[in-house]
């Protein structure tokens, strides 16, 4: 067994963080600007619907009040105003 005092550091991995999409990176900035919507397109259904489930999962994790609607292969991200009674 070796035993080192005041080894270098840098060689030790950093917590995982996992690095965000370039879709949850942009809908935080459509979170915080006047946009209605922002829409997504990809090359085929399968991929958009891996996405959209990405989306919404990463949603509910962060506390954004959007829904994420899957349009063939396109994923539509909206506000999600809900009603008061009163309305």
């Amino acid at each position: 067994m070796k035993i080192s005092y005041n080894a270098d550091a840098s060689v030790i991995r950093p917590v995982h963080a996992p690095k965000k999409s370039e879709e949850i990176i942009a809908i935080g900035e459509f979170v915080n600007s006047e946009n209605q919507n922002i829409c997504f397109e990809y090359d085929d259904e399968d991929t958009a619907r891996k996405k959209r489930n990405n989306i919404a999962t990463h949603a509910r994790r962060d506390g954004f009040n959007i829904k994420a609607l899957l349009r063939g292969n396109k994923v539509i991200v909206i506000r999600n105003e809900k009603k008061t009674k009163d309305e």
